[in-house]
C-alpha cells in the first residue's frame, strides 16, 4: 500500500481516521449510496466524534465521499453509468501502464511478496476483497512511480464501493487466484511489459463489464440525488454538514 495509506506511527487522529476510511473505501467495505454520519463512525472507531469530522471533510474534498440528502449528510457516492464507463477507461490506461513499468522494474523481494500474495489467495480457494486489493497495489508500488500510484489510489476510492457487487456477481473467480492474476504474475516473471499490461487491463475489463450487466447499476439515471460529482452548493456546505 502507498504511503498515504500506511499506518505512521504518532499520526493525528483525523489522518489515521482518514486513512483508515479510504482503505474501507477501496476494500468494498461501505456500499455506493451508505450514508455515514460522524457520530455513528465514532462509535465504530472508538474515537471522539471531531477527528472523524475532520477526516470526512477531507475526504468530502478529495471527492471520495459527497453530500446528500440536502446538503444534511455525507454519502459514499453512486455512479450513473457514465462515470462508470469512464472510470473503466481511466483504470485500463493508468493501471495498465504501471504494470507495464512494474515489468521492467520490479525487484526480487517486490515480485516475491506479488507471488506470496497470489499463493495465498490460491490457497484459500475465498474470495477476499482485501487480497485483492493487497495484490493490484504490491503491482502497482511496484513500478516505482510516485506520479502513478495516487491517482490510481484516487481511482479505487471511486470503484472499490462497487467491489461487494462485483464479487457477488463474479461468484468465486475474483481475489482468490483467477486466471487474469495468474497471467500478470507469469507476465511479471517474465519481465513482459506487453503480457502484464494485456493481463491487468482484461482483469479490469471483466469486473467493470459485469457491473454494467447489472441491471440495477444499468437502470440508474445519469442525475441522481448522490451523485459521483459534487454539486457546487456542496463544495460551500461541507462546514454546515459536519457540525
Amino acid at each position: 500500500m502507498s504511503f498515504a495509506l500506511r499506518a505512521i506511527a504518532s499520526e493525528p487522529a483525523n489522518i489515521r481516521i482518514a486513512r483508515e476510511l479510504r482503505l474501507q473505501l477501496m476494500r468494498g467495505e461501505r456500499e455506493p449510496g451508505e450514508i455515514l454520519t460522524h457520530r455513528k463512525l465514532a462509535e465504530q472507531l472508538g474515537v471522539s466524534p471531531m477527528p472523524v469530522r475532520d477526516a470526512l471533510r477531507q475526504l468530502l474534498a478529495e471527492r471520495a465521499l459527497v453530500v446528500a440528502n440536502g446538503n444534511r449528510s455525507v454519502a459514499v457516492p453512486q455512479l450513473d453509468l457514465a462515470r462508470l464507463y469512464d472510470l473503466k477507461t481511466v483504470r485500463e490506461n493508468l493501471e495498465g501502464t504501471a504494470a507495464r513499468l512494474t515489468a521492467s522494474r520490479w525487484r526480487p523481494h517486490q515480485l516475491a511478496r506479488i507471488e506470496a500474495i497470489l499463493e495465498a489467495s490460491e490457497t484459500t480457494g475465498t474470495p477476499d476483497l482485501s487480497r485483492n486489493l493487497d495484490f493490484h497495489f504490491a503491482i502497482y508500488e511496484a513500478s516505482q512511480s510516485e506520479v502513478l500510484l495516487p491517482l490510481i489510489e484516487s481511482l479505487w476510492l471511486q470503484f472499490g464501493p462497487y467491489l461487494t457487487r462485483v464479487k457477488a456477481l463474479a461468484g468465486d473467480t475474483m481475489g482468490t487466484g483467477d486466471t487474469y492474476h495468474r497471467r500478470v504474475v507469469e507476465a511479471l516473471r517474465a519481465r513482459d511489459e506487453e503480457a502484464a499490461q494485456r493481463a491487468i487491463v482484461a482483469d479490469i475489463s471483466g469486473a467493470m463489464t459485469l457491473l454494467f450487466s447489472d441491471h440495477a447499476v444499468a437502470a440508474r439515471p445519469n442525475s441522481t440525488t448522490i451523485t459521483g460529482r459534487p454539486r457546487p452548493e456542496a463544495q460551500t456546505s461541507t462546514q454546515r454538514i459536519l457540525k
